[in-house]
């Protein structure tokens, strides 16, 4: 893995990193054996609204710019992190749509062979735009069934790819009304619970999967320009388009949080070459990456829906490999 800087400081990125330990990752293992391996071919599935899409009506957003979302940010990023492997990307976001319609028609375009799959569905269908009623509140909601119900699909279609989670924020304005007066308003952020990213991020961490949250890194900064142009060297007009969508500029940055959570679980992982030294009698190895974990065999899959859950864990089901 090459030491890639990023755009974005990494203070800022780790506010938005919800990452799990090593043992409890789906799959994790297997793409950081793909990445530390030169000539490996990495397949990458992404979900969402049209943050992840791209959009196309907002032509500002991409004057002097990749062509795309903040997916081919994070392409750009892996391309540049790990030179000898070869990275294709398959895009599944639809813009406007929520995660019902994903959950029960678009999983099955996941290719089997995928390797990692995001999946960005905190904003859309999570709030009603009307009301301002946040409908991501319950796990009886049909948003927060469908995101569960995606991941399940997804973990039995591809059942070897590594899943994460990546969370996104409506940065708009909220207007809202002086107490005692008809007419006179005032500005205020959008609160910080209007997204259905707690309890997605529940869902996620239940099925292995870390979370890139955008709110988690840039909420205090989208909300203080002062803040922003110190730390980011932009303001909030220069990264959003719409308040909701980012720019060019802003696409960047939401590639950077979501790169910044890759890399701690790609990056301890190491090929290790024995051979024997035939004039001493001995073993000699050389390793190729950053740290050595033993472990005696690989471990079948731990299904999803499966009842012998002991059984499971004898087997080192619930670990990224089995321990000697």
């Amino acid at each position: 893995m090459m030491a890639v800087p990023f755009a974005t400081p990494r203070p800022v990125l780790a506010l938005g990193h919800k990452g799990l330990e090593a043992d409890t990752l789906r799959n994790w293992h297997l793409l950081a054996r793909k990445l530390a391996t030169p000539g490996e071919n990495v397949t990458i599935v992404t979900f969402g609204g049209s943050i992840t899409a791209g959009y196309l009506e907002f032509k500002q957003a991409w004057k002097n710019s990749l062509e795309g979302s903040w997916v081919e940010a994070l392409l750009a990023w892996l391309k540049a992190s790990f030179p000898g492997v070869h990275f294709s990307t398959l895009n599944m976001a639809r813009a406007a749509t929520d995660v019902i319609v994903a959950s029960t028609c678009w999983y099955q375009a996941a290719p089997q062979d995928a390797d990692l799959i995001l999946v960005e569905y905190s904003l859309n269908g999570c709030l009603d735009p009307s009301t301002n009623k946040q409908m991501c509140h319950s796990t009886a909601m049909p948003q927060v069934a469908g995101y569960e119900a995606l991941l399940r699909r997804l973990i039995r279609t591809a059942p070897d790819a590594a899943l994460m989670a990546v969370a996104m924020f409506d940065f708009r304005w909220l207007s809202v009304s002086h107490h005692g007066t008809a007419t006179a308003t005032m500005q205020l952020p959008n609160s910080y619970y209007s997204s259905g990213e707690e309890l997605h991020g529940m869902i996620a961490h239940r099925y292995g999967a870390p979370t890139a949250s955008i709110r988690g890194s840039l909420y205090d900064l989208m909300y203080n320009d002062a803040a922003a142009q110190q730390l980011l060297g932009a303001t909030r007009a220069t990264l959003l388009a719409d308040g909701l969508h980012p720019t060019a500029a802003g696409f960047v940055v939401y590639g950077d949080v979501v790169a910044y959570s890759v890399t701690p679980h790609t990056r301890c992982t190491a090929r290790i070459t024995i051979t024997t030294n035939t004039a001493t009698g001995g073993d000699e190895f050389f390793v190729t990456g950053a740290a050595v974990v033993p472990f005696s065999r690989a471990v079948p899959h731990n299904a999803v829906d499966t009842v012998e859950m002991a059984g499971g864990r004898a087997l080192g089901g619930q670990l990224p490999f089995s321990w000697p």
